[in-house]
């Protein structure tokens, strides 16, 4: 609860700490899947990461942990918005591959029964 507001807050720094101290929280951060990332997970980001003191010079005066997690939070968050952009990029390219790779193939048979007749 907080005393100023009277309303009731979610605390989330006991979780958070047991979060950093677990031996693979590093690990986990460097190998997170940022590919699964949802637009349900970017909506609730989206509340810390407009928040006007959700920045680094800020937070670089506090913690320089506080930072560079700050600095994760906010390359996930770009990383799932470039994404939107790319992915369909992506699967089109895939398409092309495929659709060239077919094309390919139809031709080099074409040119074997050439040079055998």
């Amino acid at each position: 609860m907080n005393t100023e507001t009277q309303k009731k807050e979610l605390d989330f720094w006991p979780v958070a700490i047991k979060m950093m101290n677990g031996s693979t929280f590093l690990k986990d951060l460097q190998e997170y899947d940022k590919e699964s990332i949802d637009a349900d997970i970017i909506k609730k980001l989206q509340e810390y990461v407009k928040n006007p003191k959700f920045n680094l010079d800020h937070l670089k005066g506090i913690s320089s942990i506080a930072m560079n997690l700050a600095s994760w939070v906010i390359a996930m968050d770009k990383f799932y918005n470039v994404n939107l952009i790319i992915k369909p990029k992506k699967a089109a390219l895939a398409e092309a591959n495929a659709t060239y790779a077919e094309i390919d193939g139809k031709l080099k048979i074409k040119q074997a029964e050439l040079k055998v007749v």
